[in-house]
């Protein structure tokens, strides 16, 4: 008869391969950052991201513009804000489709899943940030009262994915491009 602690052993290395095996199935199965929703994946398979805005100069200009990037309608798109979503639409190789609102307006299409971002000068401390998912800030500037604030785009909250990309695509445009003060 064998000792316990010998038959003890041979059992957890006979088990080992097999919960390894588990453990890294299990672990590649999971994809993180995921979209519960599929927002990326929609987004590149329809070849459309829909973008909301809200004027709020100079991130996001809407009417007649000097250097427009977009139309919403009769409304010529430009501004900071767009010619980076502009930049993240021709990363996905996809287009943009512009669409003009008010901040409420916009975080309730985010809600009901009928935009993909929203943009008009949305800073981190916002009041819309808890209904909406926002990237990490992609500038920082000063607002009417000297306070340095960051700059985030809002998107469905929950879609780390389509999150993840664009900031991936944020943290590779050169400071000039995103306006503020770094």
């Amino acid at each position: 008869m064998l000792p316990d602690r010998v038959l003890t052993t041979t059992f957890t290395l006979a088990r080992r391969p097999l919960l390894t095996a588990l453990l890294v199935g299990g672990l590649t199965a999971c994809e993180y950052p995921r979209d519960p929703d599929g927002t990326l994946e929609r987004v590149l398979t329809d070849k459309k991201l829909r973008v909301g805005v809200s004027p709020s100069e100079p991130w996001v200009e809407v009417g007649k513009v000097d250097h427009p990037v977009g139309r919403a309608s009769e409304h010529q798109i430009g501004g900071v804000e767009p010619r980076l979503v502009s930049g993240f639409a021709k990363h996905l190789g996809v287009e943009p489709v512009w669409e003009v609102d008010g901040e409420a307006g916009l975080v309730e299409k985010i809600e009901l899943g009928m935009l993909d971002l929203a943009i008009g000068g949305f800073t981190a401390d916002s009041q819309w940030t808890s209904k909406m998912g926002v990237t990490r800030a992609y500038t920082k500037a000063r607002d009417g009262h000297g306070k340095k604030k960051g700059h985030v785009i809002g998107a469905p909250l929950g879609e780390n994915a389509f999150i993840s990309e664009l900031e991936r695509y944020l943290d590779s445009r050169p400071a000039a491009e995103k306006g503020g003060e770094q």
